[in-house]
């Protein structure tokens, strides 16, 4: 690995070795003999930071990479993997990461802050994130506003069940969560992720959630953050993606592109999806065996404040004999759009299921055309 310029290279040889937390100062990178070569393994915990620390209290040009090792968390017994907290330009990549409480990765940028161009690729994260009272957390966790957020070409295992801790959590959360950093006791309003990209990623999760086996668990969620431009794409989904949170005000054309991607949900829903200007085209959506397939996509927890302008466009629906429920909208929506979509199937789902509201605002201007409803088994489609 070339050495960034301006940055020291600290080598690890192959071997096993058992450390305490490692901070890493601005500039300074770290490069193992290989990820079944170099194992470093952590078993002290310290509540918020990592095993090894990139971490500053303002922003800062980090200007580091770390590679070529496993790090292994001792069975819990340490809080997160990697820290990386108010660093810009960091890369982690060729690294595994298993069996950390809370998160596997971490990214934080503290209130009033954005961290820049951050990459994580060639990796595998696994069982490495918790579930409790407080919330769900990721294998990668990202707190906070980032732009130029790259992670590719990696794979996530969170299948596990297993009580760990005091406080009643459970592994192994998500796969990915995005969230608002803390501003006070409170998370901030302003926070963004920004020009971002998530592809190439292979996700594996138990079909439950953490919290109850009735419950569809979350592979990426996005929650209590806004999105600008965020690109998700070429990914392999075995629990449902998350758009959840739609802000006041939203910068960019798209809040998300979700395009080529391929979902095999073992319960439940796909998408949630409750986020304004969304684009969701080009994916595969494999319901033959879903438990309990009850919808592809939804709209739910957006507190009466409804979505709008969102294409649902070129996706292939290949639902055997379930009957879902296409698209379930749970408050008053705007400008929906289900085109030149194809539906396969011999069973009897619904085109939407459009539900009562509150407030009584009816939603309008859904548009439906150019569909191709393959149901020449013997079902039917309903609305």
């Amino acid at each position: 690995q070339t050495v960034p310029s301006g940055s020291h290279m600290i080598y690890v040889a192959a071997g096993t070795y058992d450390e305490q937390p490692m901070p890493l100062k601005p500039g300074v990178s770290l490069q193992g003999a290989g990820i079944d070569q170099t194992i470093i393994k952590n078993g002290t915990f310290v509540w918020w930071y990592g095993a090894i620390q990139l971490y500053s209290s303002s922003l800062t040009n980090g200007n580091q990479t770390l590679s070529g090792f496993t790090l292994d968390g001792k069975s819990y017994s340490a809080f997160t993997g990697i820290q990386v907290q108010n660093r810009n330009n960091v890369k982690i990549f060729n690294v595994k990461v298993q069996q950390f409480y809370h998160a596997g990765i971490e990214l934080w940028s503290d209130t009033g802050n954005q961290t820049e161009n951050i990459e994580i690729y060639n990796f595998t994260i696994s069982e490495s994130a918790r579930e409790s009272t407080g919330g769900s957390y990721g294998n990668i966790t990202s707190r906070g506003s980032v732009r130029n957020l790259q992670i590719h070409d990696g794979t996530i295992y969170h299948q596990s069940n297993i009580s760990i801790g005091s406080y009643g959590e459970k592994t192994s959360g998500y796969a990915m969560k995005f969230l608002a950093s803390y501003n006070g006791s409170a998370f901030s309003t302003s926070d963004y992720v920004s020009k971002s990209k998530i592809y190439n990623i292979k996700e594996y999760g138990k079909a439950f959630a953490p919290w109850g086996q009735n419950v569809p668990n979350i592979s990426f969620e996005f929650w209590a953050i806004g999105a600008e431009e965020v690109e998700i794409t070429n990914c392999d989904f075995t629990t449902h993606l998350s758009l959840e949170y739609d802000p006041a005000v939203l910068k960019g054309a798209y809040s998300f592109w979700v395009h080529d991607n391929r979902f095999k949900v073992g319960m439940g829903q796909s998408i949630e999806l409750t986020t304004s200007n969304t684009i969701i085209e080009n994916n595969i959506f494999d319901y033959r065996e879903n438990t309990n397939a009850w919808n592809v996509m939804g709209e739910y927890n957006q507190k009466s404040k409804g979505a709008t302008n969102i294409h649902v466009r070129r996706n292939y629906f290949l639902l055997g004999d379930r009957s879902p429920i296409l698209w379930a909208l749970g408050n008053p929506s705007t400008n929906l759009y289900f085109y030149n979509n194809t539906i396969n199937g011999s069973g009897n789902p619904a085109l939407f299921q459009i539900r009562s509201t509150s407030n009584g605002v009816a939603s309008k201007n859904l548009q439906v055309f150019n569909n191709a409803f393959d149901v020449s088994t013997g079902g039917q489609i309903t609305a």
